[in-house]
């Protein structure tokens, strides 16, 4: 039987396998990321051989890691759990360090925060005004953050718990130069999955945010950790979300709201009016109910339309995808002939939340048309559905639940696929 031929090429960016070398990946787009692999086996028969493991009981593997945020801790099923590698990325300046503080204000166990983006004086003085020096006697901060250092304090067992800030910083001494190539920080990625692994230590990397959204370096980091988290959030507002994307210890698309204080992270309690104005009445605005994890909360999406001033209107879309405004536009042309082409539009998510499901289409586009005719949607109206392609509103995941949470709110009218199968139906909507 002949050997099949075996993927030896790997791309070093997001792990998509090759038979043989080219220069672009094909499945990232990324140049010049794929190398070769040695080949630890064989695929012959002699070599399919299946092993035994028995099973057994680990209460040491049980043990979490309490931190002193409730919500953080829920976000992950309890607590983080041992050699749990956690991936939290934000952008600069968004609150990741008085995040990471926070969490380990009164930590019972050994910590190290090692710090690469700011001083142990900076950490310190951020520390200080999230709480004291009693606040954080389990905590080491060290400026070293070179690869060899990290893998020497891991190995030593002397931490429960290690903060890596961050992972772009990595360094090798023994290297020629001080590369940050997207290979380099796979590399050491690995090698500290690895230790964390091997001698039961918790590891939480801090990554930075692109232009795009996306977290910095390989996107082969999301699929080499247990957990994926993203800090998101203007910084220049107080208002904060936590939102878990992937996690192999418990449940995912989970998410935590804060304010940010000057002493640190606050839990939102009324999520519904931190979401909306509160002015409803005023043209160009429509509210919809947000279904994320476990949350179901009031959101309120603004619209203006104005004459366009040039030959290629603007759409500018904060909170929701670009692409998705500029499809519901074009549906809005064709179905409701309002020639779109006319106007600039400008749609924004009250609260700087950054939708990725389609359950505000409805809503996005009663926000639009109401702008356009200049008058204010129905008294206590709200809009909960996916606008399709044809112009038809599809029903969306927790619908019931939305609609309660609509009820409870007061919002007698309610637009969904039942009262509105199809956007066509605006036409009526001010009668």
């Amino acid at each position: 039987m002949k050997n099949k031929k075996i993927a030896n090429y790997k791309c070093s960016n997001c792990g998509a396998r090759y038979i043989a070398w080219q220069g672009q990946c094909q499945n990232c787009g990324e140049w010049n990321t794929i190398v070769y692999e040695e080949n630890q086996y064989n695929l012959t028969p002699a070599h399919l051989e299946i092993s035994s493991i028995q099973i057994k009981r680990n209460d040491n593997y049980r043990e979490l890691i309490k931190t002193s945020l409730d919500s953080f801790n829920n976000l992950l099923g309890g607590g983080i759990h041992t050699d749990q590698i956690i991936l939290i990325g934000g952008e600069p300046g968004i609150g990741k360090s008085t995040l990471m503080l926070q969490m380990i204000k009164n930590i019972q166990y050994p910590t190290l925060y090692i710090s690469g983006e700011e001083s142990a004086d900076q950490i310190i003085h951020r520390a200080l005004r999230i709480g004291t020096e009693e606040n954080y006697l389990n905590l080491l901060i060290d400026n070293r953050s070179d690869i060899q250092n990290i893998l020497s304090n891991i190995e030593s067992k002397k931490f429960k718990l290690v903060i890596i800030d961050s992972v772009q910083t990595i360094t090798d001494e023994n290297l020629p130069y001080q590369s940050q190539s997207t290979n380099n920080i796979r590399l050491f990625v690995e090698k500290i999955v690895e230790y964390a692994k091997k001698y039961g230590v918790s590891i939480i990397l801090i990554g930075q945010i692109t232009k795009d959204g996306l977290l910095a370096g390989p996107k082969l980091l999301e699929h080499m950790v247990d957990t994926v988290i993203y800090f998101e959030g203007d910084k220049y507002n107080d208002f904060r979300i936590l939102k878990i994307t992937k996690n192999r210890f418990g449940p995912s698309n989970e998410i935590a709201i804060y304010e940010m204080t000057e002493s640190g992270l606050k839990d939102i309690d009324d999520i519904d009016s931190f979401f909306s104005s509160g002015d409803s009445t005023s043209e160009g605005v429509a509210l919809t109910v947000y279904s994320e994890g476990s949350k179901v909360f009031l959101l309120e999406i603004q619209a203006l339309c104005t004459k366009a001033s040039y030959n290629f209107p603007k759409r500018v879309a904060n909170g929701i995808e670009q692409k998705r405004l500029e499809m519901l536009i074009a549906i809005m042309d064709k179905k409701l002939k309002l020639n779109m082409e006319r106007f600039d539009v400008f749609v924004n998510v009250v609260g700087d939340i950054k939708i990725e499901d389609r359950s505000t289409d409805l809503a996005v586009v009663a926000a639009i048309f109401s702008s356009i005719k200049n008058r204010p949607l129905p008294e206590k109206s709200c809009f909960i559905g996916e606008v399709s392609l044809t112009g038809s509103i599809r029903k969306v995941n927790n619908h019931e639940k939305r609609i309660k949470k609509a009820k409870k709110m007061n919002l007698s009218k309610i637009f969904d696929f039942q009262t509105y199968p199809n956007i066509t139906n605006f036409a009526t909507l001010f009668d």
